[in-house]
């Protein structure tokens, strides 16, 4: 019984595409009044924590597992996909995010280094040849290194918080650049 909010579909496995195309959906529905159970596609934590650090219960949340079920209502959301979402759903995406860290205590006092590396030693495509040297220079000029892939998207979210520059090669990570404060570079 009750209504569900399909969240799976092309690409919403992965991170940047969850980030810019699918949180938005959950950002409009909250606000129009939705109060049903949002469907998630399995085996990802980032997507539940990210609808948790949007004030979404636990019980609201339910994972496409493989079984059949047949919801009473069944929505799902089409837009014209990534890049076409407004700069005030954006903005409040980025609020709602923000709201949601602030309400966690433990990550007031969790690590929030102002300069960031994003290494991405554990993946291959993604490699910079002369890490090691690119690192030394940077810890120089106070940059902190972080692997991102090891982190929850809770942590993940907070290191982008207080940052004031995040260097790395190009991943779907930089979307949390959404939670960088004004002025910050990348």
């Amino acid at each position: 019984p009750g209504a569900y909010l399909a969240l799976c579909g092309h690409n919403s496995w992965c991170f940047w595409e969850w980030m810019f195309e699918w949180l938005p959906k959950v950002v409009l529905a909250e606000k129009v009044g939705f109060d049903g159970k949002y469907v998630l596609p399995k085996d990802r934590a980032f997507a539940v924590q990210s609808l948790r650090l949007l004030g979404i219960a636990p019980e609201r949340i339910e994972i496409a597992d493989g079984r059949n079920w047949s919801p009473e209502r069944l929505l799902v959301v089409c837009t014209p996909g990534a890049g076409h979402t407004s700069p005030a759903l954006m903005m409040a995406l980025r609020e709602g995010l923000l709201a949601g860290l602030d309400r966690d205590p433990a990550l007031a006092r969790a690590l929030k280094p102002r300069r960031i590396y994003i290494s991405r030693k554990a993946v291959p495509r993604r490699r910079v040849l002369n890490e090691a040297a690119v690192e030394e220079l940077l810890q120089g000029y106070g940059f902190v290194t972080l692997m991102t892939e090891q982190m929850d998207f809770i942590h993940q979210a907070a290191a982008f918080t207080q940052a004031e520059a995040v260097v790395g090669p190009h991943g779907a990570g930089f979307s949390l650049a959404l939670l960088m404060p004004p002025g910050a570079l990348m």
